[in-house]
């Protein structure tokens, strides 16, 4: 380090895969919603609740 430089390093959460717990969670309400019929809250009319 030269001067008031300091280290800089990104934090594991911003490069690392924080999201895909998110993503896992988000998967399992979308599934059981399609799977018991009910209302997916969150995302609009356009989604699709049965098949």
């Amino acid at each position: 380090m030269v001067g008031n430089e300091v280290d800089q390093m990104a934090s594991p959460i911003a490069t690392g895969g924080a999201g895909t717990v998110l993503e896992h969670d988000f998967g399992a309400v979308l599934l059981a919603d399609l799977l018991l019929g009910g209302p997916t809250f969150g995302l609009g009319d356009d989604v699709v609740s049965h098949m």
